[in-house]
C-alpha cells in the first residue's frame, strides 16, 4: 500500500513538473502556427526514431538476458525486454531515476522467478558500461564539437560530465579495488557514527550488502572477461543508438546540412549537461538545454516543433507504452498469486 502511493506520488510530481514545463516554453509561441508545421514532417524518418527506441530497450534486454545466462538463469529475451520497459518507467517518474533498477529487480524476481542477487548483478554491470558509455562519447563529443564552450550551458555541461565521470570511477574503484573500498566504507561508517542514527544497524547492513555485492562483480568479471566485454560494447551501441533518435527527428523537417555524427555528438553533450540534475526524466532542463543546444542546427521557426517531436518520441511516448507494460504485468502477478 505504501508503494502505490509513493507511485502515485512520483506520477503526479512527474505530471506537474511536465504540464508546468511545456506551458512555460509553449506560453508564447503561436500553437496554430506550430501544428501546421509539425503537418509537413517527413513521417518515415519520425518512424525510424520510434524503432530506434525500441532498439535501445531491445539492446538492454539483451545484455541483462546475457549475463543472466552466464548465472546459469533460464530466462528468455522477451522477459528482459518486459523487465526492461518497466524499469524504463520507474526510472522516468523517479528522482535520478532512482525507481528504475529496483523495479526490474522485482519484477524478474516475482514474475520471472530470477535470483535477487543474480539480477541485481546483472544490472550493475549493465549500468557499468551504460556509465562508461556517457563519459567516453561526452569526452570525445565535446572534444570535435568545442563550440559547447562558447554556449551558456558550459558551465552545467562541465558540472554534468565531471559528476558521471565521478560515479564512473567509484565504481571502478568500488569493484575493482578492495583496499581503496574498505577505507571508503569505514569513513562513511565513522560519519554516519557521528550521527547517532537510530536505524544505524540497518544503514550498516545495507552497505555491507551493497558492498558484498560489487566484490561480487569484480569476482564475475575476472572470471566472464568476454562477456564483460561484449556487455561493454551492447552499452555503448545502445547509448549511440539512443542518441541517433535526434539525427532522425533532424531529417523528418527536411533538413539535412550537418551530417549524423554531429547530431549525435549534440546530444551527447545534452545528456551529459542534464545528467546531474536529479529531476523525474530530466523534465524541464532537458527542454530547456534542447533549446540552447539544438538552435545552431534548427531555424528559428522550426526549434519549437523539433522539441515536441524528440522529446515525444525518445520519451514521453513510451512513458505511457511502458505504464501500460507495468500495469499489464502487475495485473498478470496479481491474478497469479490469487490463484495459488
Amino acid at each position: 500500500m505504501k508503494d502505490k502511493k509513493k507511485l502515485i506520488i512520483n506520477f503526479i510530481f512527474f505530471s506537474v513538473l511536465f504540464i508546468g514545463t511545456y506551458y512555460i516554453i509553449f506560453k508564447d509561441q503561436d500553437i496554430y502556427s506550430l501544428i501546421d508545421n509539425l503537418k509537413y514532417v517527413n513521417l518515415i524518418y519520425v518512424f525510424i526514431g520510434f524503432l530506434l527506441m525500441i532498439c535501445f530497450y531491445l539492446l538492454e534486454a539483451i545484455n541483462v538476458k546475457n549475463i543472466l545466462n552466464s548465472f546459469g538463469e533460464k530466462i528468455t529475451l522477451k522477459q528482459t525486454f518486459n523487465s526492461t520497459l518497466i524499469g524504463a518507467f520507474f526510472s522516468a517518474i523517479t528522482p535520478a531515476s532512482s525507481g528504475g533498477q529496483p523495479m526490474q529487480v522485482y519484477y524478474l524476481s516475482k514474475k520471472d522467478g530470477v535470483k535477487v542477487s543474480h539480477s541485481t548483478l546483472a544490472l550493475l554491470i549493465h549500468l557499468l558500461g551504460h556509465q562508461f558509455s556517457i563519459v567516453s562519447i561526452g569526452i570525445i563529443c565535446a572534444i570535435l564539437n568545442p563550440i559547447i564552450f562558447q554556449t551558456k550551458i558550459v558551465l552545467l555541461f562541465v558540472i554534468g560530465l565531471s559528476f558521471d565521470l565521478i560515479v564512473l570511477l567509484l565504481y571502478f574503484v568500488l569493484i575493482f579495488s578492495k583496499r581503496i573500498t574498505n577505507k571508503l566504507v569505514n569513513l562513511v561508517k565513522k560519519i554516519l557514527k557521528l550521527f547517532k542514527l537510530k536505524n544505524y544497524k540497518e544503514i550498516d547492513k545495507k552497505i555491507n550488502d551493497e558492498l558484498e555485492l560489487f566484490h561480487k562483480s569484480s569476482k564475475y568479471i575476472k572470471t566472464h572477461k568476454k562477456e564483460f566485454v561484449k556487455a561493454i560494447l551492447i552499452a555503448i551501441s545502445q547509448v549511440l543508438v539512443n542518441y541517433s533518435v535526434a539525427y532522425f527527428i533532424y531529417r523528418s523537417f527536411g533538413l539535412n546540412d550537418f551530417n549524423i555524427l554531429y547530431v549525435i555528438s549534440l546530444q551527447a553533450i545534452l545528456f551529459c549537461t542534464v545528467s546531474c540534475i536529479p529531476l523525474p526524466g530530466s523534465v524541464g532542463i532537458s527542454e530547456t538545454v534542447f533549446l540552447l543546444i539544438y538552435s545552431y542546427i534548427y531555424p528559428e521557426v522550426l526549434l519549437h516543433n523539433a522539441l515536441l517531436l524528440h522529446r515525444g518520441v525518445s520519451f514521453y511516448v513510451f512513458v505511457m507504452i511502458n505504464l501500460i507494460v507495468v500495469l499489464i504485468t502487475s495485473i498478470k502477478i496479481s491474478k497469479r498469486d490469487s490463484h495459488k
